[in-house]
This record gives structure tokens, C-alpha cells and sequence, in this order.
């Protein structure tokens, strides 16, 4: 978006293909996908949904993931040293490598669902260095049986993850 005065970004029904790796967010933004007919597709292995960086504030709200499973094809990714609250409701990730995967921030997670077919977790939490959260409520996960909906690793600090019906592995 060229125009940084615009906060508030209303996405048109439609399926969107992702094509590289640098869909960056650095600023505070609020996007709305139009009733969950909003679909953004990876199109290359390395293809991630949106990356969260510095110290923004950011809403997603409404949003269907789908993607390769391929390494590093993400749904939302928080980037380390991430300062800021990433809010997300309402959304779809769909047989990614990890829905979500958080670096660093304060992350909530509301209503989303998470399939996936067990090439890596739904949500993976790793290297939370400068501060991080997370609360995570009415989301469903369908993962195959032994697959942890929510992988913590390399954290250098307590985490606190709030919620229920989850499984969360370490």
C-alpha cells in the first residue's frame, strides 16, 4: 500500500496468489477479508501469507491461508524482535507448513480454524526473546493424532500461552 495514512485495508471477495516471500506489514494496519471468501494461495515453496515486523499493531481478521507445505510457508509469521499486537480472527489456515508462526510479540488468536496434515504444527512458537504472549480462544485444530496444535522451542524466557482445547508441545 503506497498510501500510509490508510489503516484499515477491506479486501475484496477473491483468491489472491502469493509469490515471494516479503509480504511485509512494518506498520499499524487492520485487514478484512469480505465474509471468508478472501483466499490468499502460495504459489512458491517459500511463499508466506504476511510477515509482522517491527513495532505494529495488526489486525487480520476474516482470511483463508492455503499453501504448500513446504519449509517456510507460513500463514502469519511475527518476525523476531517483533514488539507489537498481532491480533487474528476469524480465519482459515489450510495444510501450510505452520499456520502461524511466532518469533516475538503479543499474538491473540480468536475463532480461526487450523487443519493441517502433520508436516509441521498449526501454531509454532520459537526464539521469544524480547517479550511474547499469546492467547488463543475458540479455535479448532484438525491435525493428524501425535502432532501438537501449538510448538513452543529455543524460548530464552517464560512464555505464557492462555486458552483451552489445544495441545502444546515443547
Amino acid at each position: 500500500i503506497a498510501d500510509a495514512s490508510v489503516d484499515t485495508i477491506y479486501l475484496e471477495a477473491g483468491n489472491y496468489m502469493l509469490t515471494g516471500s516479503n509480504n511485509l506489514i512494518n506498520r499499524d494496519l487492520t485487514l478484512v477479508g469480505a465474509d471468508g471468501a478472501v483466499v490468499f494461495a502460495a504459489s512458491t515453496s517459500s511463499a508466506n501469507g504476511f510477515e509482522v515486523t517491527g513495532d505494529a499493531d495488526v489486525t487480520i481478521e476474516n482470511i483463508t491461508f492455503k499453501g504448500s507445505k513446504s519449509l517456510h510457508n507460513h500463514g502469519v509469521l511475527t518476525q523476531t524482535g517483533y514488539t507489537g499486537n498481532l491480533e487474528i480472527t476469524d480465519c482459515v489456515f489450510d495444510d501450510l507448513y505452520s499456520g502461524i508462526w511466532v518469533n516475538d510479540g503479543y499474538v491473540t488468536v480468536e475463532d480461526c480454524a487450523f487443519t493441517y496434515s502433520g508436516t509441521q504444527n498449526a501454531i509454532n512458537v520459537e526464539n521469544c526473546n524480547t517479550g511474547f504472549s499469546m492467547d488463543i480462544s475458540g479455535c479448532t485444530f484438525d491435525g493428524p493424532d501425535g502432532q501438537k496444535d501449538i510448538y513452543c522451542e529455543n524460548a530464552a524466557q517464560a512464555m505464557l500461552i492462555t486458552g483451552s482445547g489445544f495441545s502444546i508441545g515443547f
